[in-house]
């Protein structure tokens, strides 16, 4: 018997208010590296793989942007990043020897996930419906609303 098409496909966009309670609520967090993810996640429209991958030569702080050589696509891209991004770049800590943006600071390697971290976060921010890729859909969804065209915001997450 044939498998039935279970149709998963979701969308979910945070709010301005949605937003802020989850940066606070990241705040919180054991995890002194998520508040920066979940910031630059938001302000990137990244995706998950993609950040806690990027390394400091990848970014270009005098021409805004932060270069992925190679994407899920299969094509590099560069991003532009916002001076709030730019805030958060500036205040990241920075070690001896480690090439990574966000590392563990732990094992100075890059997190391999942040599920635990995120889950507790999202559900202190009472934001039990939100997924991590939900914040690449909301930076979507705010340059929308900011009146950016739908071929640029395609462009910008590649």
């Amino acid at each position: 018997m044939p498998r039935v098409k279970f149709n998963n496909a979701r969308e979910r966009y945070l709010t301005s208010e949605e937003a802020e309670r989850l940066r606070l609520a990241c705040e919180c967090s054991a995890n002194p590296q998520l508040k920066n993810i979940v910031g630059l996640l938001l302000l990137t429209g990244a995706r998950k793989s993609e950040l806690l991958k990027a390394k400091w030569s990848d970014i270009d702080i005098e021409k805004r942007t932060w270069t992925l050589n190679m994407t899920k696509n299969g094509r590099g891209r560069h991003v532009p990043l916002s001076q709030a991004a730019l805030a958060i770049i500036a205040q990241l800590p920075r070690y001896p020897d480690c090439p990574w943006l966000l590392p563990n600071p732990q094992t100075l390697l890059p997190f391999t996930d942040i599920k635990r971290s995120f889950t507790e976060a999202r559900k202190l921010a009472g934001l039990d419906d939100v997924h991590i890729h939900d914040l690449r859909h909301s930076y979507a969804s705010f340059l929308a609303n900011a009146g950016v065209d739908l071929y640029q915001i395609g462009s910008l997450l590649g």
